[in-house]
């Protein structure tokens, strides 16, 4: 049964408590959390480095499975393997290791109506869990680094590339016109913080891989510079200078995908926000519209592309904490574009209302 009784409960005694407290890590990703109130809620209550959202005891679980990987690329090499070989092992054991960083923090916590651990992650946050919750990473239940390894596993076992493929890092704004098909599930105006919440596993990632994909973590932090979220604490708390950012650089993005999209497949954009606000217009006569999904068609429009196709598809859990008691969106929406025949540039809102 998943469920907990209370019989199943311990407190614990006086060895288990000098035992936990017996850890002392001995590093920690000293990477500060972003000042961003409305998403990053942990750092309200002084928790202001990354480090600071793990026990001492998960850090050091964390750092000793962080440096095995380098071991485990050694043994690889040492048994015969090649170079290439032994970075794909390495690579796939941090990624197990992300897994893991998303149950074992203090930010972690746990569904009583399933029994089981919800991840730090169960939304696009970093709140303040106030009785955390913790997965033991040594045993065979759910979230165990075994089982993470497991899930790796089962799916290499069952790939049969037939190809080599091509992995780039590239600014969608600043993208070459090299020939390519794209499908994309753009930024949401501000709904999501990606670069800030992102420098949650790329520190542990920056620790473990920095050897292999040196270009990839040359910075301490993930780039915050270009990042197109329209976030007004990036420009002195400005909320117009914040909109005219992401609308500039969503031209742009698009733009670029214009030039570069192969003719004879449609650009597919996904759409998964549900965002309504009052109008600030004085003509709108208390209008309620979307700005992040009107600003993706603006950027859609301006970028000389067409929308000729609409289907919705049913992606969102009902689960998801952020669905529980609340009139949230149940689909997403997915638009097929193709270059407009008239290729000149829209500059202005005026040149396709």
């Amino acid at each position: 049964s998943s469920d907990v009784c209370s019989s199943d409960l311990l407190s614990p005694d006086s060895i288990h408590t000098s035992t936990a407290s017996s850890a002392k890590a001995t590093w920690r990703p000293d990477g500060e959390l972003a000042f961003n109130p409305r998403d990053i809620k942990a750092r309200t209550y002084g928790m202001t480095t990354f480090g600071d959202l793990f026990t001492e005891r998960q850090l050091v679980v964390l750092t000793t499975l962080c440096d095995l990987i380098g071991e485990g690329r050694r043994q690889v090499i040492l048994q015969g393997g090649s170079a290439e070989y032994a970075d794909a092992v390495a690579t796939y054991l941090a990624l197990a290791l992300d897994k893991g960083l998303n149950l074992w923090s203090s930010i972690a916590g746990w569904m009583g109506d399933r029994g089981a651990m919800r991840e730090t992650f169960a939304r696009q946050a970093i709140p303040m869990t106030w009785d955390f919750a913790e997965a033991n990473p040594f045993s065979e239940a759910g979230g165990s680094w075994g089982l993470f390894l497991d899930r790796i596993t089962d799916v290499l076992a069952e790939l049969q590339p037939s190809r080599s493929g091509r992995v780039s890092q590239v600014d969608a704004a600043s993208l070459s016109n090299e020939v390519a098909v794209f499908s994309t599930d753009p930024p949401y105006y501000d709904n999501i913080g990606y670069a800030n919440l992102s420098d949650y596993f790329y520190v542990w990632l920056r620790r473990s891989l920095s050897g292999i994909y040196p270009d990839l973590f040359s910075t301490l932090l993930v780039p915050k510079k270009q990042e197109l979220v329209a976030t007004p604490y990036r420009f002195d708390g400005s909320k117009q200078r914040a909109q005219e950012f992401f609308e500039e650089g969503f031209g742009k993005a698009f733009g670029q995908m214009r030039n570069s999209q192969l003719s004879e497949y449609p650009l597919t954009v996904y759409y998964a926000v549900k965002q309504a606000e009052a109008d600030e217009d004085e003509d709108a006569a208390g209008a309620v519209s979307s700005t992040g999904w009107e600003t993706m068609l603006e950027g859609l429009l301006r970028g000389n592309f067409q929308i000729t196709a609409t289907w919705p598809m049913r992606t969102e859990g009902a689960g998801r904490i952020v669905a529980k008691n609340r009139n949230t969106l149940a689909s997403s929406i997915v638009l097929a574009c193709r270059p407009r025949p008239d290729t000149a540039p829209i500059t202005t809102r005026k040149d396709f209302l």
